[in-house]
């Protein structure tokens, strides 16, 4: 049986995660870091350095209008 208090701090805790990753998509955290890997900007991009980053602008701006739904796994996905 769960101590109902630990699943309390869990349900925060991923709701916590679920909020700054929005704010991180939504371009509302400053300190938030997004990495975008050459792999992923070469098969949205190019060959060239300009190439990549219009690919990398194109990413972010889908990234800003993307929403998910408040029960969404996506929504609240953290790794360390």
């Amino acid at each position: 049986m769960h101590d109902t208090s630990d699943l309390t701090c869990a349900r925060q805790r991923t709701e916590r995660i679920a909020l700054l990753n929005d704010a991180a998509r939504q371009g509302r955290d400053r300190t938030a870091r997004i990495v975008m890997t050459s792999g992923l900007l070469a098969e949205f991009g190019g060959d060239t350095v300009a190439q990549s980053m219009m690919a990398q602008a194109r990413l972010m701006a889908a990234l800003r209008h993307c929403t998910f739904a408040q029960d969404s796994p996506e929504r609240d996905f953290a790794s360390s």
